[in-house]
């Protein structure tokens, strides 16, 4: 485990395995984090055209 966080090579493995599992769980990770921030963005901005959708209704009843 040392030698892993001081070389990052997992002992046993080729150093082509170890920087091959490393890129594809860095990829997980950013997908993971890209669809979150995706997600909350969609959410905001629904809730402003909500909002937006509640004043033009108080503005047509109040005509």
């Amino acid at each position: 485990m040392l030698e892993f966080l001081i070389l990052g090579i997992v002992p046993g493995t080729s150093i082509t395995l170890t920087i091959t599992w490393v890129l594809i769980i860095g990829l997980i990770i950013s997908l993971g984090c890209l669809g979150f921030v995706e997600r909350k963005k969609l959410q905001m901005l629904r809730a402003d055209k909500t909002k937006q959708f509640e004043l033009l209704r108080k503005i047509v009843r109040q005509v």
